[in-house]
């Protein structure tokens, strides 16, 4: 989903998520990029293909310390993206 109607569906969907403490509000935390796990995706909740040498996938992770649980977050690239624009400026956000 790569499109802005795609982009907006992700947003809208992470923004949800956020709202009902599913996932921690980004400006909250800090992430790294790795190696495709094979894991699903917390916005999107679909699989993240796992890195091979002749597929180059890449998943972004956040550590999200709750309550007394180590969550690890992980996000395809343009979920990452609509995740982390709830925390922009209104002028900012993606569309």
């Amino acid at each position: 989903m790569t499109d802005a109607q795609g982009i907006a569906q992700l947003r809208a969907r992470a923004r949800d998520k956020v709202d009902n403490q599913v996932l921690p509000s980004p400006e909250q935390l800090s992430g790294s990029a790795r190696a495709g796990s094979g894991l699903k995706c917390c916005v999107c909740e679909i699989e993240i293909p796992k890195y091979r040498t002749d597929r180059n996938t890449v998943e972004y992770v956040v550590e999200w310390r709750r309550s007394d649980r180590h969550e690890v977050l992980r996000f395809h690239s343009d979920c990452f993206r609509a995740w982390v624009s709830l925390s922009a400026p209104v002028s900012d956000e993606l569309q």
